[in-house]
């Protein structure tokens, strides 16, 4: 038995997302038809006309890409770089999600669960315990929860924040927030 070797290039239908458009192609059963300016493709039926024919890409409208820093940067425009936007992987037009938020988005455990309605955990503070001393009066003799009695004649002073015994040592900064890495989180509208 022989066999035959050749090398041979194939080339599919081709054009502009607006001469498609307006020439409403039908493309035979089978036969591909590449949009150049938007990356998607059509695959015919031999019945459809081009406007009437669903796209065959694997990035559907409505489909949404994660897009993660690629590198330490905390600069966007250097760590979610423009050639990795999925506009520029796979055509299409795509938005920006929550951009100006600032979530953060969280994965499945058991934690995630926690207190969540409608699929929004709302932030909390990690439990701590602070100390504070001075001399508190409180008005016809009531208990004021939580304050110690002042050692000293000093005025009301913060002694510091510490470990309330079960969350471990408070972490304490700007404001409150869990360990995150930067995304960028996309939504194909076309």
């Amino acid at each position: 038995m022989s066999s035959l070797i050749s090398n041979a290039t194939i080339k599919v239908r081709r054009d502009t997302a607006s001469n498609w458009t307006s020439n409403d192609t039908t493309l035979n059963q089978g036969e591909w038809g590449y949009v150049t300016d938007t990356k998607d493709y059509k695959i015919g039926d031999g019945s459809t006309a081009w406007n009437s024919l669903p796209f065959s890409n694997p990035h559907p409208i409505g489909s949404q890409y994660i897009q993660y820093a690629v590198s330490a940067s905390n600069d966007a425009a250097v760590s979610l770089p423009t050639s990795e936007a999925p506009t520029a992987l796979f055509g299409g037009t795509w938005e920006k999600l929550w951009e100006t938020e600032s979530v953060f988005f969280r994965t499945e455990g058991t934690l995630a669960d926690t207190d969540r309605t409608a699929g929004l955990q709302e932030d909390q503070f990690q439990g701590f315990v602070v100390d504070i001393a001075g001399n508190i009066e409180a008005a016809s003799g009531a208990a004021i929860r939580g304050l110690r009695p002042a050692t000293s004649t000093d005025d009301v002073q913060s002694i510091g924040i510490s470990t309330d015994g079960v969350n471990g040592t408070p972490r304490t900064g700007a404001y409150t927030h869990p360990k995150n890495r930067l995304m960028r989180i996309w939504r194909r509208t076309a």
